[in-house]
C-alpha cells in the first residue's frame, strides 16, 4: 500500500487509509458485534452499556445521537443480557433509553436475586394416597410416588447405615465389656477370681 503512495494527493491517501483502517467501511461488522454481544461472566450490569454503546457509535454512525441512544443502544442492551427473564421484564417495562434500561436492569436484577434465596425453596411433601373400603375389608394406605421418592431413597438409605452404625458399636461395646470381665476373672487376687 505504501509504496503505490508516489504521486498521490493528500485526500486519495486519506481515502484509502480510511478504506483500509477506517470504520465507515465496517458499520456492517460493528452491526452484527452488537447484534451478537452477550453479557460476559465477570462483566457488571454497569459495564455492559459502556461496550453496547461504544458498538452502537461504530455501527450506526450515520444515526443522531438521540436515536442511537435511545433505541438501537438500549435494544443492544437489552439483548446482551444473559437472563432472559431479566430481558423479557425489561421489555414489558418500555424503557425509554439506555440509561432507564441499565437503572430497571439493576432494580430487576436485584429483585430477582432476593426472591430466589436457597432457604426459600418449598419442603418436599410426602404424599398417601387411600382406596376406598369396602365393608369387612381392611384399610390399606397405597403409597403414591411422588417428586420426593429420590429424597425418601436417599433418607432410608441413611437411616439404615445410621441403624448399621449403632448396631456395630452396641457389638463392640459387648465385645470390650465381656473381654474386661474375663480378664477380671483370670486375674489372681480379683474377688470374681474363681480357681478351678
Amino acid at each position: 500500500m505504501f509504496n503505490s503512495i508516489k504521486g498521490i494527493t493528500y485526500q486519495q491517501l486519506v481515502d484509502k487509509l480510511r478504506h483500509r483502517y477506517g470504520t465507515t467501511e465496517q458499520h456492517e461488522k460493528f452491526r452484527l458485534e452488537l447484534k451478537f454481544r452477550r453479557k460476559k461472566f465477570s462483566e457488571t450490569l454497569q459495564e455492559l452499556p459502556g461496550a453496547v454503546e461504544k458498538l452502537a457509535q461504530l455501527a450506526f454512525q450515520a444515526a443522531d445521537m438521540s436515536t442511537r441512544h435511545a433505541a438501537l443502544a438500549r435494544d443492544g442492551f437489552t439483548d446482551a443480557l444473559d437472563d432472559r427473564q431479566l430481558q423479557s421484564d425489561i421489555r414489558r417495562q418500555s424503557p425509554v433509553s439506555l440509561d432507564a434500561a441499565l437503572a430497571l436492569a439493576m432494580k430487576l436484577d436485584v429483585v430477582n436475586k432476593g426472591s430466589t434465596r436457597d432457604n426459600d425453596q418449598p419442603r418436599p411433601r410426602f404424599l398417601q394416597a387411600v382406596t376406598p373400603v369396602e365393608e369387612g375389608q381392611e384399610q390399606s394406605p397405597t403409597p403414591v410416588k411422588s417428586s420426593t421418592e429420590p429424597t425418601r431413597g436417599r433418607v432410608e438409605d441413611n437411616a439404615r447405615s445410621v441403624r448399621l452404625v449403632r448396631t456395630t458399636a452396641r457389638r463392640v461395646s459387648r465385645f470390650r465389656l465381656n473381654a474386661e470381665v474375663n480378664q477380671r476373672r483370670r486375674r489372681p487376687g480379683s474377688s470374681s477370681w474363681r480357681s478351678s
